[in-house]
């Protein structure tokens, strides 16, 4: 049984959330809220997880008739590394007034970037990350959060397991 991810072309079970309903929600209520600029940041990555990320959001631009304003960093140890690039795509798109990051982690480094360029959450850019992360309850004001529901998966899979 695989867990947070499925293979496209294996005959396996699996345990998901649905990746792509939570950035399609995320972006959509941006939307709904008037804001029409609203990027998508995340590791350019080819698992299936990620790709409905981007897929989610993509639709809910395409709904709404936005533009895309998509950036894929590759995955790093080093949070600068993760961190410039981010950075350089903030500052190339200078008429964004929203992110949605694809990842927890990206979302903590977009934060350092946010703060690098002197931009405030919400006032300036409104932000909301795919995941929790512990350091995002350091934020004010605290991030919206598209969660994955993974401890009540772990016990739902302890129960039926």
């Amino acid at each position: 049984m695989l867990f947070d991810r499925y293979l496209q072309h294996a005959d396996t079970d699996y345990v998901i959330t649905d990746n792509k309903a939570g950035t399609h929600q995320a972006t959509n209520m941006l939307a709904k809220n008037g804001y029409k600029k609203i990027a998508f940041i995340t590791f350019a990555n080819p698992q299936v997880q990620m790709r409905d990320r981007l897929q989610g959001y993509l639709d809910a631009i395409k709904q709404n008739n936005l533009e895309h304003f998509v950036a894929e960093v590759l995955f790093s140890r080093n949070d600068q590394d993760i961190t410039k690039p981010i950075l350089d795509f903030l500052n190339q798109h200078k008429q964004l007034d929203a992110v949605v990051f694809g990842t927890n982690h990206v979302g903590a480094c977009g934060l350092k970037a946010i703060q690098q360029l002197g931009l405030k959450v919400p006032d300036d850019l409104a932000v909301i990350s795919f995941d929790d992360y512990d350091v995002f309850q350091l934020h004010s004001p605290l991030l919206r959060l598209s969660r994955s529901p993974f401890n009540k998966l772990l016990i739902r899979l302890s129960i039926y397991c």
